[in-house]
């Protein structure tokens, strides 16, 4: 799922100008009210006041903005269509399907309404000062006044949001005119293109010009400016939004010199959706795109032939919002600067700060020479249905993913390769990847055909929710209670994104209702038995999918692939951490780019994690007009506020449609927890929510306040990603990877964080984890919670003392290692006197010396973290000058900076302890500044060695894996200085 929603969009809670109230109960009650009233006025057939105008419409030519856009166009045609209770205009959805096409870039249609419509004549305050009387439930007519009020628009606006291009073409056609004006007819239109120059568009009922070409020069937002002249000789001009990407030389697409390939794959194996679902009647075939960017030779020159395959797949994201590369993003609505790629998705920074992008780097020899695969699901259409791929059924992209491998081995095959696949699934793409593998081994049992041998070496899961996802309770609470309303976007998003089969698949806590105040618990706290729990619960969609998921394969595999390795990476902690890094102001949805990222935690329990108040002025005082709270769920058997929506009909208010205020309480019956702040992967639902909101302000209000956000919260839980067997237990608690020797999860390894990170991102630690994987080279499970050793530091020669460890869990043996590097012939060594195996040594100390003590627990299934103890022994008792050392030597010390570190720079630095040194003149460092460097491990084994004439060296392109190192700095003289480096 898009970061859910990486491209989840929230574009959502009244953006642009979204919003109204299209109840059928209003309507009814707003006519028949009027039985008793001559409406002989009423001319227009559109009543302005049976829906709720967010879109401003009565004032919209009046008001100092008086500019519109694409999502405004929609709205306000949406609100029109319903006031005539729909017998005039279109509706939007019908509209969109007449849009030209996106893949025709650079192009973009213009709308144009002009139509008369009425308001009722009533003032709620002062009836007298209108032309309507209340009587109970009916209207009566005050005589000589009348009952109605005629209003007038005009407003024409881009239909696209967002286009790129070097040249711009604007399409004006009938389609999208909607004159239903009756007394303001269009003589003729002119148009502004920001360019200074008026264009002749319409003239006596024809479109004069039906296409306009404009070449930009700068990119960002144009503003048109519409003049119409009317035939009773008046005129009025109206603007609009649209945001222009200008396209140059340097930002386009050569997949020659970029070293790519384009390509589709339509599916040979079909799959036909759950029996209730009405949209799915017959089997359907899937369909993929991909990008093929082919591995680099020992010349940096790229080979086109696929060799050496590495497929990455894509999420959730519905409506394919997300692209391969931010060059193909066609998405009228979204902006690179809003667009995050799979190509963005893939990439880390350095401890220098410096950005690498993964693709790139799998691509060079010195990182295996990879030939990158993207997969993503695109929209399709099959007969006369439309898919939207990124959302779609698991499974039928799963088999999709089957037909695909089966074909890209025999590719490779044919191209001499016998190299065999690594498939790599963040989020969503672990859950198709999964299937897909399972599918295929299962296929192969059953038939013996070598075509479903899936030939993949190494399986990938980053941060896939095994056992289930999480998007806010709160937030569906609030997106649902706003399409209740009529929020355009809002409908879109709960039947598009919340109502998508891959969303019902997935998601542990999913909103179906509500029942007085309360919301309906039937699809909450969703498990099945399948997974490991006891009975199962939530919505239909959810049950039949894990079934479905753990039926598939082999049999007892619980549906994972047996036949290759399997490994994992988590976002969320393992610690039980609820910190993260928050990369956003403190107040704001903004990101925090001066002061970069700031420590933060996921939000309480019960606590409010948004609070938006929409403020209207009216003549000096301010008005609330909307209020969008949301909060975290309660903890386990806990009950609280969930959500609450409320907006005020601001203008012509009938009393019993006034306001729409809505609280909405949930009891969380989840033995595993809070969903919203368990540790796992985050995504900043709240920031995502507040930024689309408040950037698109209806223009009904003069401005939002975001008076309260808790910017992320946990997607994916570790729990989850990690796909315990057992996993009914709370998942908020610390989980033990000392040594996984329970068959816990099914994978032979992973990799998690300390903290919990965003959703699929990574690191530099995490990347070069998951490149050694790929190198062949077996990684450990990272442990952050070692046992300290305990015993005396200090201590002199011949003595002997006791070392200690705490019982790890699940160890049956503890293996202990003494690091002491003499560089004398004559030297008592340390030696391990009894104990070796157990908790607790005894040690006999060697000649004076600086070392390490170091232990690690064991059993049947492997090793687990180092632990380990700084020591140094001394001549004889009290003696604390280091003995047989240089008496001046200790004046010196030496510093490692960063420490601990990743496997980047190293500063090594030798320096006085303090600035005036009574040994500075007889110093060894000064005598000769030539210092021999050597990196050990904890084994002894030597992994680095340079000589460098300077007190100040920088180490650079040091890659060592994590643990426990020794740094050895001796001088011309022979003078030697030890230093711990830690690599995470």
């Amino acid at each position: 799922m898009k970061r859910l929603l990486l491209s989840m969009c929230f574009s959502i809670l009244l953006t642009q100008v979204h919003a109204q109230k299209e109840s059928q109960e209003s309507k009814i009650s707003i006519d028949s009210m009027l039985v008793n009233i001559d409406k002989s006025t009423f001319t227009s057939g559109i009543l302005y006041d049976r829906v709720t105008d967010w879109a401003a419409l009565a004032s919209f030519n009046d008001d100092a903005k008086n500019v519109s856009n694409s999502k405004h166009f929609e709205q306000a045609l949406h609100e029109l269509y319903k006031a005539s209770n729909q017998q005039k205009f279109i509706y939007y959805k019908d509209l969109r399907k007449k849009y030209t096409k996106n893949k025709q870039q650079g192009v973009v249609d213009i709308g144009i309404l002009n139509a008369s419509f009425h308001q009722l004549n009533y003032n709620q305050e002062n009836e007298s000062k209108g032309g309507l009387l209340k009587k109970g439930a009916k209207f009566e007519s005050i005589k000589g006044k009348s009952p109605f009020v005629e209003k007038h628009l005009f407003l024409v606006s881009p239909l696209r949001g967002y286009i790129k291009g070097q040249t711009i073409t604007y399409k004006f056609n009938d389609s999208f005119l909607f004159d239903v004006a009756t007394t303001k007819k269009i003589v003729s239109l002119t148009v502004d293109f920001d360019t200074n120059k008026k264009y002749a568009i319409y003239k006596n009922g024809v479109f004069t010009t039906k296409t306009i070409q404009i070449d930009y020069t700068k990119s960002g937002y144009k503003t048109l400016a519409s003049t119409v002249v009317y035939a009773d000789s008046t005129q009025q001009t109206t603007k609009a939004k649209l945001h222009v990407k200008v396209l140059d030389a340097t930002m386009m697409r050569d997949p020659i010199v970029d070293g790519t390939k384009d390509s589709i794959h339509d599916s040979t194996i079909a799959f036909q959706g759950y029996s209730y679902d009405e949209n799915e009647t017959t089997p359907i075939y899937g369909k993929l795109e991909y990008r093929i960017f082919y591995h680099k030779d020992s010349n940096g020159a790229y080979e086109r032939r696929l060799l050496k395959p590495i497929v990455i797949i894509d999420g959730f994201d519905p409506g394919d919002l997300r692209k391969i590369q931010d060059v193909d993003n066609n998405n009228p609505n979204i902006s690179d600067e809003d667009h995050d790629s799979i190509e963005e998705m893939m990439e880390y920074v350095d401890s220098e700060n410096r950005r690498h992008y993964i693709i790139e780097e799998l691509r060079k020899p010195e990182n295996g020479g990879y030939d990158v695969i993207i997969i993503n699901h695109p929209n399709y259409t099959r007969g006369a249905k439309t898919i939207n791929g990124g959302a779609d059924y698991i499974e039928r992209n799963g088999r999709a993913h089957a037909s695909f491998y089966k074909e890209l081995n025999a590719t490779i095959l044919a191209n001499g390769s016998s190299e065999e696949l690594v498939i790599v699934g963040p989020s969503m793409g672990g859950q198709v990847s999964r299937y897909a593998l399972a599918y295929m081994e299962q296929k192969y049992e059953e038939t013996n055909d070598v075509q479903w041998q899936h030939h993949v070496r190494l399986w990938v899961s980053i941060d896939s929710p095994h056992l289930g996802a999480n998007v806010p309770l709160g937030t569906q609470s609030l997106l649902n209670m706003a399409a209740e309303t009529g929020v355009v976007e809002a409908i879109g998003f709960v039947e598009g994104l919340l109502g998508s089969p891959a969303a019902k698949q997935q998601l542990i806590e999913q909103y179906n209702g509500y029942s007085g105040s309360n919301l309906k618990q039937d699809h909450l706290n969703a498990k099945t038995i399948s997974q490991g729990y006891s009975e199962n619960r939530g919505s239909q969609f959810f049950i039949d999918f894990y079934d479905n998921l753990y039926a598939n394969g082999l049999d007892n595999s619980r549906g994972y692939p047996q036949n290759l390795r399997k490994i994992a990476i988590a976002n969320g902690s393992i610690t039980g951490s609820k910190k993260y890094k928050n990369p956003f102001k403190s107040n704001w949805y903004t990101l925090n780019e001066n002061n970069g990222l700031r420590d933060d935690t996921y939000p309480d329990s019960k606590e409010k994690v948004l609070d938006i108040t929409g403020v209207k002025v009216v003549l000096g005082p301010r008005i609330i007009g909307a209020r969008l709270h949301s909060y975290a769920m309660p903890e386990f058997s806990g009950s609280g506020l969930l959500a609450r929506f409320y907006k005020l009909k601001l203008a012509w208010a009938i009393p019993i449609v006034s306001t729409y205020d809505k609280h909405l309480f949930v009891t969380n019956n989840n033995s595993r927890g809070n969903m919203d702040n368990v540790s796992g992967g985050w995504f900043a639902t709240q920031q995502q929510v507040a930024k689309t909101t408040i950037e698109n302000m209806p223009s009904v209000l003069s401005w939002y306040e975001l008076r309260k956000i808790s910017h992320a919260n946990s997607f994916i839980a570790t729990p989850s990603s990690l796909g315990f067997k057992n996993p009914d237990f709370k998942w908020g608690e610390p989980i033990d990877t000392n040594l996984l020797c329970d068959d816990e999860i099914p994978f032979d390894t992973f990799f998690a964080p300390k903290d919990n990170e965003r959703h699929t991102s990574f690191t530099e630690t995490s990347v070069n984890w998951l490149f050694e994987e790929l190198a062949g080279n077996e990684q450990s499970i990272p442990n952050y919670t070692n046992p300290t050793i305990t015993g005396d530091p200090e201590v002199y020669t011949g003595q002997t003392v006791t070392y200690t460890i705490p019982k790890v869990a699940k160890a049956t043996s503890y293996t202990w290692d003494l690091d002491f590097n003499y560089n004398t012939i004559n030297y008592t060594p340390w030696s391990i006197i009894s104990g070796q195996g157990t908790t607790s040594i005894t040690v006999s100390a060697g000649s004076p010396i600086i070392g390490y003590i170091s232990c690690r627990p064991k059993n049947s299934c492997g090793t687990g973290q180092l632990s380990y103890k700084a020591v140094r022994s001394y001549n004889s008792v009290g003696d604390g000058d280091g003995g047989d050392d240089d008496p001046c030597d200790n004046n010196y010390k030496l510093s490692i900076s960063p420490n601990p570190n990743k496997g980047g720079v190293l500063t090594l630095t030798l320096a006085p302890d303090y600035p005036t040194d009574p040994c500075d003149d007889i110093n060894p460092f000064k005598q000769q500044i030539k210092n021999t460097v050597e990196i050990y491990d904890i084994y002894g084994s030597k992994k680095y060695s340079g000589i460098y004439n300077s007190n100040e060296i920088f180490i650079t392109g040091l890659r060592l894996k994590m643990g426990v190192y020794v740094v050895h700095l001796t001088t011309a003289n022979g003078v030697k200085k030890e230093k711990k480096l830690m690599i995470e």
